[in-house]
């Protein structure tokens, strides 16, 4: 029950995390210009390592979280719960990945200004972000299958959780479906378990139906 609720904050914790690395990063973020960035970049990066630090420690907090979804719901679905873990794990060792490959690549290279390393640095940069944010959807995926078959939370956060995560898995192939936000679905339903992890609230007992678990 300690790591449920601590999962919780976490949860809730990653969304001001979150939208702080989306702020300074609207207010900070690098010009699109290689050479303009990495001059930017020579000048002050705290403003864009601080950036991505935070977002480094927003998939640790995810993390967190969807361990706490772990021990909630692995007794009513312990496939669909592990193979959660699996994806939410890859996504955050490839969000760690993304920082550390940009912030000590961007040390060697911007002091020489060496626009074509700059754009090789940025699409590394940029698959491993992408890779990282669909790994994570699947895990959305994963658990709201699970939160629907085990009812620990309302029916209803499995399948906005369901519905959000299959609009996003696809879109590095269908950019368009970007519009629609499918990511602030997700992230309005994971802080509303977080409330309920907080609060203890729970609607279904761990220990029924484990020989219909899946």
């Amino acid at each position: 029950m300690k790591l449920q609720k601590i999962g919780g904050v976490a949860a809730i914790a990653s969304i001001f995390v979150w939208f702080s690395a989306v702020l300074i990063y609207h207010y900070s973020g690098l010009p699109d210009d290689p050479v303009k960035a990495m001059e930017a970049y020579s000048a002050d990066p705290a403003p864009s390592n601080i950036c991505l630090v935070l977002i480094e420690a927003c998939s640790l907090l995810l993390m967190v979280f969807f361990l706490a979804l772990h021990e909630r719901m692995h007794a009513g679905a312990p496939y669909l719960t592990r193979i959660m873990l699996i994806a939410i794990s890859a996504a955050a060792a490839m969000g760690i990945m993304e920082v550390v490959i940009w912030i000590t690549g961007m040390q060697l290279i911007a002091p020489a200004r060496d626009a074509s390393a700059y754009r090789a640095l940025d699409a590394i940069f940029n698959g491993l972000h992408n890779a990282g944010g669909h790994a994570g959807m699947w895990a959305v995926l994963f658990a709201g299958w699970a939160i629907i078959k085990t009812k620990v939370f309302r029916p209803i956060l499995g399948w906005l959780l369901l519905g959000a995560s299959i609009l996003a898995i696809p879109e590095f192939m269908i950019p368009q479906i970007g519009l629609v936000k499918p990511i602030y679905i997700a992230y309005a339903v994971i802080i509303w378990m977080g409330m309920e992890l907080i609060r203890g609230k729970t609607s279904w007992p761990t220990d029924r139906n484990r020989s219909s678990a899946i």
